[in-house]
């Protein structure tokens, strides 16, 4: 298993978190994810900016998160398919340019429908949606990863089973599903669901799930904090052994936290499989 850092989740006011990629590089960490949205307003002088200190990193930029803002929807009343459209291409094209090869698409405001709508008509909107993701994704030989979150974020596909269901639906080979254990563990989700879907499954994400703090979700550092063994058991029955990403915010000093995530990750991992 390859582990990254989502360092957007970590990011000082731009809420990109560039700032952190070395120390994420120091920490053990093999590659790192970076925030679509919060990139799709910089100019392109901005960008390129960016992407010349991505160039110069010294882990990659294997994946990208947080897909969409809250102003272009895929399905609901304000879904705009044209809208959409264009943000994708946009997005996907500095992806590309990051040497990205995976893009996670959680987005819960973007993907949610209000009360009284009608679900089916939000759920074929998001096969739809997801098709033109998948479609453009292809051009740059880009994967995509529905992403289930918990139900304080969206209320359409809240279970990694549903994320593979959407998956089959939409029907191309670049769409598949992501699992993130802090929603799994918010939403009460069985693992075995994994196990179940596992042609789906193409990411990961990690988190020690805080629930009802206000801490949210932070870096996981023990097997003892929480149950965290039928997860690694279902990656690991389901042959997942790809890339497993943190996405958490981090309290205190920032080396040493990450650090020993890693590390923990790790030897979680080798227990797990052995």
């Amino acid at each position: 298993m390859r582990f990254g850092c989502c360092v957007n989740m970590v990011a000082g006011k731009d809420g990109i978190g560039l700032e952190r990629i070395a120390s994420a590089a120091a920490a053990g960490f093999d590659y790192f994810e970076l925030p679509l949205a919060a990139m799709s307003v910089l100019s392109e002088r901005e960008f390129g900016s960016l992407a010349k200190q991505v160039g110069e990193s010294s882990i990659p930029c294997e994946c990208c998160n947080s897909f969409f803002p809250s102003t272009v929807h895929i399905a609901g009343p304000e879904y705009d398919a044209a809208k959409a459209r264009d943000y994708i291409k946009l997005v996907l094209s500095r992806a590309s340019r990051l040497g990205a090869v995976m893009a996670g698409v959680g987005s819960g405001l973007s993907r949610s429908i209000p009360d009284g709508y009608d679900r089916k008509k939000g759920y074929d909107e998001l096969v739809s949606s997801f098709r033109m993701i998948g479609d453009i994704a292809g051009e740059y030989g880009m994967m995509i990863a529905i992403e289930p979150l918990r139900s304080a974020e969206t209320n359409m596909i809240t279970k990694y089973a549903e994320a593979a269901e959407l998956s089959d639906d939409v029907g191309l080979d670049n769409v598949k599903a992501l699992v993130d254990f802090y929603h799994m563990a918010a939403e009460g989700d069985d693992p075995e669901s994994i196990s179940k879907y596992s042609a789906c499954l193409i990411h990961a994400h990690f988190a020690y799930p805080a629930l009802g703090t206000e801490e949210e979700r932070t870096f996981p550092k023990s097997m003892d904090e929480w149950d965290y063994a039928p997860f690694f058991r279902a990656l690991s029955e389901a042959g997942y052994d790809d890339r497993m990403s943190i996405e958490a915010y981090c309290h205190g000093d920032f080396h040493k936290v990450a650090s020993k995530s890693v590390s923990f990750l790790h030897s979680a991992w080798e227990l797990m499989k052995s």
